[in-house]
């Protein structure tokens, strides 16, 4: 009798943690989706746009960067924007075998970015997932002229940027 009422209750709880994990696997994977499902990124449009509401960039930004760890990592900071007040961006790694002319215009490998004090937003968008991928960073210019990139993860990833030619 033991020996029924434990394979009973074994049967019981292997299937609650089995129901269990299939419902987290469902509930994340739902809740990946919605956070990447946000709309695509406008395409560039400053026809209809007034002189005076032409956003400016932060002209230390604009340019091309290159990552002092990591040096085939670059990122290109332009001032031109979207109707959103967005700037265009772009970044690749020659290292995973990517040259800047392997990326389409406002493809994969682009992004856009706004800067709001030391607060840097990126939005890149992703075609393999259809969605927005946001990166929210820290910015610190250093006197010699580099970008320091704090990330906002919570192991605070950190990245040097030096201007590159």
């Amino acid at each position: 009798m033991n020996r029924k009422v434990i394979i009973i209750v074994l049967t019981i709880v292997t299937t609650l943690t089995v129901a269990v994990v299939v419902w987290y696997v469902v509930f994340r994977q739902q809740s990946g989706e919605k956070e990447c499902m946000e709309e695509e990124p406008p395409q560039t449009n400053v026809h209809h746009v007034y002189e005076d509401e032409f956003p400016s960039a932060d002209p230390i930004m604009v340019g091309r960067w290159q990552n002092g760890d990591n040096p085939q990592w670059f990122k290109v900071y332009y001032d031109d924007y979207d109707d959103e007040g967005y700037f265009w961006g772009k970044e690749w790694d020659e290292s995973d075998d990517v040259q800047e002319y392997d990326l389409q215009y406002h493809g994969n490998g682009w992004f856009r970015w706004r800067k709001d004090g030391k607060t840097l937003l990126e939005l890149h968008a992703m075609e393999s997932v259809g969605g927005i991928v946001t990166k929210t960073y820290e910015v610190q210019i250093a006197k010699d002229g580099s970008l320091s990139l704090t990330d906002s993860s919570p192991r605070k990833n950190h990245y040097r940027f030096t201007r590159a030619e």
